[in-house]
């Protein structure tokens, strides 16, 4: 079909890849556990705690977020200007990847991992690469091949740990081999913590100080 605009026909033919809750039926009574939603809904504190507030919707919102910045920074005991904000992870993948991706970029990835950081990594022009997972290896993420795998060619690695959709999680101090080593050959890591509330504070990437690292949580 031709069109009469002017859009991006690539994106049209786009192979996003799918991931294994595409293959489950609506109504099937499998949980989808990636999508990091409450299975028994929304507690009743907060409900009760929504109907005290005293919103006002008529002006625009602090664009700097300022109290909820101001207490992030004092929660993880970092520098508030370290921190974005996104609208969700995705809002802040296309963030990242607006500054970082052009086209013919190379991220190397784990394979398999969240796939719409991927859509969005092809979708802007760059290439994805993966350090597989192996059923020999019991799908267990091997630093050293990760190591071994990451060059300077690639602009970014992305690592989302606790991983989707093996549930595994690296420590802190192997997330920073790979971090220390990547910053020694120019390379980005973003660090997707969706999961992280089931690690341990002193577990969460958060707390390494490094100038090449970025965590989405």
């Amino acid at each position: 079909m031709k069109r009469k605009f002017k859009v991006r026909e690539d994106l049209f033919t786009l192979e996003v890849p799918g991931g294994y809750a595409d293959k489950i039926e609506t109504g099937s009574g499998f949980l989808d556990c990636s999508l990091g939603t409450n299975p028994f809904g929304t507690s009743e504190k907060v409900k009760e705690k929504l109907k005290d507030l005293d919103i006002d919707l008529s002006a625009y919102p602090d664009v700097r977020y300022t109290h909820l910045r101001n207490a992030l920074a004092g929660y993880w005991d970092i520098d508030e200007e370290s921190i974005f904000f996104g609208a969700g992870t995705i809002g802040c993948f296309e963030k990242v990847n607006k500054f970082v991706i052009t086209q013919g970029s190379k991220v190397l990835g784990i394979s398999p991992q969240y796939t719409r950081y991927i859509s969005d990594v092809l979708a802007m022009g760059g290439f994805y690469e993966a350090v597989p997972l192996k059923k020999e290896n019991r799908f267990k993420i091997d630093v050293g091949e990760v190591v071994n795998a990451l060059n300077s060619d690639y602009s970014l690695f992305y690592l989302d740990n606790p991983h989707n959709p093996t549930g595994q999680a690296l420590r802190l101090k192997e997330v920073e081999e790979i971090v220390q080593d990547a910053e020694r050959k120019g390379v980005l890591v973003l660090v997707d913590e969706a999961y992280g509330d089931f690690i341990e504070k002193e577990e969460s990437t958060i707390n390494l100080d490094y100038d090449n690292l970025i965590v989405i949580r």
